[in-house]
């Protein structure tokens, strides 16, 4: 069941085996989530969840802060919950697992299925489609999504285009 607190609230991108796609705070590169609040005003995430568990919906309890009207919000999932106040306790793991969030009740707000990763590819929602999820172009993070995948090209294909090899 999907919870009417913040039904609109998205998992709109994640990065499961991040090595030079984003650093978080400290300057290190961890797997990331991005938010994406699609709404017409700002959403308070306190009493809201990240887990990658489905019987631990409640695993990583977002701080005090808020997510400005189609803003987004960047999660680091490094298991170190010391390295910062966006820093969730748990990985992702860049085979098969599924991201859930949820709210206080453990009611699923939204949740996005990962399949079979590749380092510093990104994975999440097509621009204008919520219900598609497929591997991204490169885009940066806190920015809307292209409107097309790139599932039809080979993964090394993928990260030579997005990653050119430097001279």
């Amino acid at each position: 069941a999907h919870s009417d607190k913040g039904t609109n609230l998205l998992i709109n991108e994640v990065v499961a085996d991040n090595l030079s796609t984003l650093k978080d705070e400290n300057g290190v590169y961890a797997d990331w989530i991005e938010l994406y609040n699609p709404t017409n005003q700002a959403i308070n995430l306190r009493g809201y969840y990240l887990s990658d568990t489905k019987n631990e919906l409640t695993k990583w309890a977002f701080p005090d802060v808020n997510i400005e009207s189609n803003g987004y919000l960047i999660v680091f999932c490094d298991g170190n919950l010391e390295e910062g106040t966006l820093h969730a306790n748990f990985f992702i793991n860049a085979g098969k697992e599924t991201i859930y969030l949820s709210d206080e009740n453990e009611n699923v707000i939204d949740s996005m299925r990962l399949e079979d990763q590749q380092c510093d590819i990104s994975y999440g929602r097509m621009y204008g489609n919520t219900n598609e999820t497929g591997f991204l172009p490169y885009c940066p993070p806190c920015e809307p999504n292209p409107a097309y995948f790139t599932q039809n090209k080979k993964p090394e294909a993928l990260h030579r285009a997005f990653f050119p090899a430097k001279k």
